[in-house]
């Protein structure tokens, strides 16, 4: 049975020093934090885990794994909510950082 299962977008990150260490100088100076997610946004994902519509395609090749794990009930130690997974996008000098749950069973 799959689980409901919500994506929170917990932080929006900038490594500025890593940026103005690799980074070309004219995209260094124009780099931001992801421009797709806001912090505190949220996408719930019901049945088989697909891709939300807007969700960033290199984000959801990250974290798809465990959305898939959350859905079908997995569990993680180390976490205050076993059933709940910390993921975040490879993006190396902005990362996006995620909180995958589920909330409820559905069929």
């Amino acid at each position: 049975m799959h689980r409901t299962v919500r994506i929170r977008v917990l932080r929006r990150n900038l490594f500025s020093d890593l940026v103005s260490e690799v980074a070309r100088p004219e995209l260094a100076s124009a780099l931001q934090a992801c421009e797709v997610f806001r912090e505190g946004q949220e996408f719930l994902i019901k049945g088989w885990p697909s891709k939300p519509d807007g969700f960033c395609d290199w984000a959801w090749n990250d974290i798809q794994k465990s959305v898939i794990a959350a859905s079908f009930g997995a569990r993680k130690d180390g976490l205050r909510a076993q059933d709940s997974w910390i993921a975040c996008c490879t993006d190396g000098l902005r990362p996006v950082v995620f909180q995958i749950e589920p909330i409820e069973a559905s069929s």
